[in-house]
């Protein structure tokens, strides 16, 4: 029989330290057989649209897909895993807050190969990613010691700090909310930007040479969050070459250049399994960044987690769709 997991099931079970191991091996397993994915696919029918992600984790043992909903807040996420020598639907999984935990491990997975330790973190943004961002890298950096909330709303980033500020409690970690990207900036050795701007809210002057960049808001050519002088003045790595041609427009403009090509950007699972690292966009590099746009193996092997941990807890609810 399947077993369903709710958005509670999956919040139960599923920790960033152990999505983070998952992930993390599942990137190292990136070009080898049985690990893929197919990029975002966008359908609409005029109104409403639906977006659906796949990937295969031969390791995990399932192929899957994602489907969200694109109105409205899209606030129905499922993944659907079936086994790979089956065939069969074991689970439907809720992914609404999983695909937000994923998000931000694969940041912290980046920050970890590109950067290593953080110790202040500037963060761009004050939504559910912009929060997952954050814990998702203290997780990882126990001696991660400030995060600076930038978001243009006064409500929503003091909003942010104060729901970090609470979950952090006992970390040792100081938050605080901030009125620009300049004082989020000052000081910090790793931003994070997760915004729905359609326009740069991070400015290449603000940011420090050494410093980290997890560009997680964009995922449409249309959309640039980030200065394209940051571009310029960066290595970068995206999570997957087929979905940044399709999605990547904090790269469109280097790439109409010829500062980039599509064809040689690495991708994070080759920097995971130590086969390539950062390309720099020019002469002029002193940063890392790590191009986020969410990709099916993400969703597959964090939906697998999450199943394995419910079911050695006994968590979820059988259904019979026979």
């Amino acid at each position: 029989m399947t077993l369903l997991l709710t958005e509670d099931d999956v919040t139960a079970v599923v920790t960033y330290e152990g999505l983070h191991a998952a992930m993390e091996r599942a990137l190292g397993d990136w070009h080898r057989a049985g690990v893929q994915h197919h990029p975002r696919v966008r359908v609409s029918s005029g109104g409403a649209g639906l977006n659906v992600l796949a990937g295969a984790d031969a390791v995990a043992g399932y192929v899957g897909v994602k489907a969200y909903g694109a109105r409205g807040g899209g606030r129905d996420h499922i993944v659907l895993l079936y086994g790979d020598t089956t065939g069969d639907l074991e689970a439907v999984v809720a992914a609404r807050e999983l695909g937000a935990l994923r998000t931000g491990v694969a940041s912290a997975v980046a920050t970890r190969h590109l950067h290593g330790d953080t110790t202040v973190l500037g963060l761009v943004g004050s939504g559910q990613q912009a929060v997952t961002q954050a814990l998702a890298l203290a997780s990882d950096n126990p001696g991660l010691a400030e995060i600076r909330v930038a978001s243009r709303t006064p409500e929503n980033r003091e909003r942010c700090a104060a729901e970090l500020a609470d979950r952090l409690r006992g970390h040792g970690c100081a938050v605080s909310a901030v009125y620009d990207t300049a004082p989020a900036c000052d000081g910090a050795d790793v931003v994070c930007t997760a915004t729905t701007s359609a326009v740069p809210v991070l400015d290449s002057g603000h940011v420090a040479p050494g410093t980290h960049v997890n560009a997680a808001g964009s995922n449409s050519l249309t959309r640039v969050e980030i200065d394209p002088a940051l571009v310029r003045r960066s290595a970068v790595v995206v999570d997957s070459r087929d979905q940044a041609r399709l999605e990547a427009g904090d790269l469109l403009a280097h790439v109409e250049s010829g500062r980039l090509d599509w064809r040689q950007l690495p991708e994070l699972g080759e920097v995971v399994a130590g086969t390539r690292g950062p390309l720099p966009v020019s002469a002029e590099t002193d940063l890392t960044l790590f191009e986020s746009l969410g990709i099916g193996i993400f969703d597959v092997t964090a939906a697998a987690f999450a199943l394995a941990e419910a079911r050695e807890r006994g968590l979820g609810t059988r259904i019979d769709l026979s």
